[in-house]
């Protein structure tokens, strides 16, 4: 069964309830790589959230946002992330609960594929926390006969050529012997 835009469109937005520990935060720090020398990041008395948190706060992933009438077709083993953007409304608290509202904002077919829009809002008792915007790339999912959507801008070029982010130096050693054996 394809992908039927209109009823994707059409689906109630998905409402969770979202809630993290300060466990959650230092795994999450430590597993990103947060430096221990910075110890707001990974003391619990003076603990504060790396914005990027509020991406897997409360377990989200990225593929939960299908669990939604209309995409019971597309293949899970066949979608990529392809874009993230994330705004933060204001710091996020090293222990909270927010309700999270994730709805379907676009649906193009690309032929092959589908490339599917979603934007998730996120607050607490006190206020806004973020808005997520994401696109998932639904491999085998196309062909449902959809507008095909606007194309992503190229990132520009650089001009001329760049230097090398590494460079290793090491010490040569003389090449070795071609000759062969005498028969």
């Amino acid at each position: 069964m394809p992908l039927d835009p209109a009823r994707l469109l059409a689906a109630p937005p998905r409402v969770r309830t979202l809630t993290w520990s300060p466990r959650d935060v230092l795994l999450y720090h430590l597993g990103v790589g947060a430096p221990p020398s910075r110890p707001h990041w990974t003391l619990e008395s003076r603990l504060r959230v790396l914005p990027s948190f509020a991406v897997v706060a409360g377990g989200q992933d990225v593929l939960s946002a299908l669990d939604i009438p209309g995409a019971e077709s597309v293949d899970r083993t066949q979608v990529l992330h392809g874009t993230q953007e994330l705004i933060l409304h204001r710091p996020l608290p090293a222990e909270g609960s927010a309700r999270a509202r994730t709805a379907v904002t676009d649906v193009h077919d690309k032929g092959s594929a589908a490339v599917l829009g979603f934007r998730t809002e996120a607050a607490d008792a006190e206020g806004p926390l973020w808005t997520a915007r994401r696109l998932l790339f639904a491999r085998g999912a196309g062909g449902f006969g959809g507008a095909r959507g606007p194309a992503l801008p190229r990132p520009p070029r650089p001009e001329g050529p760049r230097p090398p982010s590494t460079a290793f130096r090491c010490a040569r050693t003389p090449p070795c012997s071609t000759a062969s054996a005498a028969t």
